[in-house]
């Protein structure tokens, strides 16, 4: 329900708790943050003073006696508890067969027309979407996609070449993604911890730059000079275009523009504000 008195009908409803012990009985309640609910006083009507109540209750009814402090004005307010049974409408079923889908075979069909334009309206903003982004789409496709066995020359030949030898992939690790972890030596003894994660870290990232294989975030160990480490194939079409949207390669998105310059030759607006004359 709405905690104030003065909102819009738009404004967002909250919570509120009904409580009571189950010792005293006393009621109590509060809103979804912990704020306990204020009860409206009840006013004398002609002096607008605090009231006094007494309560008397039956099965069929609920009385609430108030009487003013000040002025002695006496009112009360009646809450009815009896239950009527609601005449029958006469209507009905007329009404039913006007208003109600009441043909099974129609509401369905009713049901399946909905459901084919609301996947027409879908497919038209994916293939708005893909049309707004054409150069992240283009990005995408120069991903390149190794399989696992081609991860060993991708990164073992420039490992080797900085003196990371004896290049060893684990057995992939397959469920909703795909890690392999890697394992090397450090063939150089002057190569600190250190320096000998950092230069690694760097080597198979630049190695796997236009691949959709990254570094897993728990970086690489090291110990005694033998390094370890995973990596992640990124393979649905969300993962690629995140990928795409960091590439160094991806081209700036062009916005089509009614400017044409002094010639009348139509000009595209790049998102840097630079302009490619056609």
């Amino acid at each position: 329900m709405h905690r104030g008195e003065n909102y819009e009908i738009d404004d967002p409803k909250e919570v509120l708790f009904m409580l009571e012990c189950p010792h005293c009985e006393k009621n109590s309640a509060f809103w979804e943050d912990g704020t306990a609910w204020k009860v409206k006083p009840t006013l004398c009507p002609k002096c607008n003073s605090d009231v006094t109540h007494k309560t008397s209750k039956t099965k069929k009814a609920i009385t609430i006696n108030y009487t003013c402090t000040s002025c002695s004005h006496s009112f009360k307010d009646r809450m009815d508890l009896s239950t009527k049974e609601e005449e029958p409408d006469p209507h009905f079923d007329e009404d039913r067969i006007q208003f109600c889908l009441v043909d099974k075979e129609f509401r369905n069909r009713l049901f399946e027309m909905k459901r084919a334009f609301e996947g027409m309206a879908q497919l038209g903003k994916e293939m708005q979407e893909k049309r707004d982004n054409k150069h992240i789409y283009n990005a995408v496709q120069d991903i390149k996609k190794p399989k696992i066995a081609e991860l060993i020359p991708l990164l073992s030949v420039p490992l080797e070449k900085e003196g990371y030898i004896e290049f060893h992939l684990d057995k992939p690790e397959m469920g909703r993604d795909v890690y392999v972890g890697f394992s090397c030596l450090d063939s150089k003894s002057d190569r600190k911890d250190y320096d000998s994660r950092k230069a690694l870290k760097k080597l198979v990232d630049s190695a796997l730059e236009d691949t959709n294989w990254r570094l897993m975030s728990d970086g690489i160990s090291f110990r005694l000079g033998y390094l370890n480490g995973r990596i992640k194939a990124y393979e649905s079409e969300e993962d690629l275009k995140k990928l795409a949207m960091k590439s160094k390669n991806l081209k700036p998105k062009q916005i089509s523009s009614d400017a044409t310059d002094k010639s009348g030759n139509r000009v595209l607006k790049t998102p840097d504000g630079k302009d490619i004359i056609l």
